[in-house]
């Protein structure tokens, strides 16, 4: 992948900031219009860059909700047990006990998705099954 060759290439963007990595200047605000005004890329195809600039500015999010989207999706796999006592279960607020009562999940993806039941609420329901 393109961002994971610049992420360690160190460029110079200017005589202050000294040698930077291009990911680490764009985190800092630069635009990669700037930094090719600024900067000697030789031969790089301006597509490879802006692949690049993409990859570093993103990669850190859509591997975070990449893992999200794989949690949320293995929650489907545990079943809450019919007429689990809500009420008895410490660490859930009386709002979300009162919601997940009414509700009947019938898994914890689906106990997820209801409105005001937090993650921490997830949590500890799959501790509690």
């Amino acid at each position: 992948k393109a961002g994971e060759y610049f992420s360690s290439r160190k460029i110079t963007v200017n005589k202050k900031e000294g040698a930077v990595t291009l990911r680490s200047a764009l985190l800092r605000g630069r635009s990669l219009a700037w930094l090719k005004r600024r900067c000697s890329f030789g031969k790089i195809p301006d597509d490879a860059l802006e692949e690049a600039a993409v990859e570093l500015r993103y990669g850190g999010y859509v591997a975070r909700m990449e893992r999200n989207i794989k949690k949320y999706d293995s929650l489907r796999d545990i079943k809450i047990p019919p007429g689990l006592p809500y009420d008895r279960i410490n660490g859930l607020s009386t709002e979300i006990k009162h919601k997940l009562q009414r509700f009947q999940p019938e898994d914890l993806y689906s106990a997820s998705v209801i409105s005001g039941v937090t993650p921490a609420a997830v949590d500890v329901l799959m501790v509690e099954l």
